[in-house]
């Protein structure tokens, strides 16, 4: 799980020359919880056991109405409801009218400091990523990324050694939110 290990006040043990300040933890913690909820599961995600269940019914409904239609009536007509609720669900998802967004989740994974321009990383943080590393051999870079299906959103970069983090910055599509300075 993310963020299990405690994140460093302040870069300690940098040469006197590199005063870097890094992303608050409130800063961070307080835009994970805003993209989790940005990003969240929509109503039919979280309950799509019962639309399942909903559907099945109107599909036993559509079969037993056929069965006890009068013998007047046509039994074709006796499913038209329940197979005119069916078939208006199949238009609603095939136009892309009913989708199903699942939740977000936060994944975080080690990255070399030459992968992070091809991670999308910004030029800026990038930069002091590889200066950061560079002058702490032993620390590693690690990229969080909140995963929604297979796309990537609201990327961070942490810089960790012996169980310490500290955040170097927070970028989304619209550019950078918040870096170390």
């Amino acid at each position: 799980m993310p963020f299990d290990a405690p994140i460093a006040p302040a870069l300690t043990g940098l040469p006197d020359h590199r005063a870097v300040v890094p992303v608050a933890t409130r800063v961070l913690e307080a835009h994970r919880k805003a993209q989790l909820r940005r990003f969240g599961p929509n109503a039919w995600h979280r309950h799509r056991r019962s639309v399942a269940a909903v559907l099945l019914g109107l599909m036993g409904m559509m079969g037993a109405s056929a069965a006890w239609a009068p013998a007047g009536l046509p039994r074709l007509l006796g499913c038209a409801l329940p197979f005119l609720v069916l078939a208006g669900f199949a238009v609603l998802v095939a136009a892309g009218r009913l989708r199903m967004r699942g939740g977000a989740e936060w994944q975080e994974r080690w990255i070399a400091p030459a992968a992070l321009a091809a991670a999308g990383v910004p030029a800026e943080i990038a930069g002091l990523a590889r200066r950061m590393q560079a002058e702490r051999p032993a620390a590693r870079l690690v990229l969080g990324e909140l995963v929604e299906d297979a796309a990537v959103l609201d990327p961070y970069l942490l810089l960790e050694q012996d169980g310490a983090r500290v955040c170097l910055g927070i970028w989304d599509e619209t550019g950078i939110v918040a870096r170390a300075s």
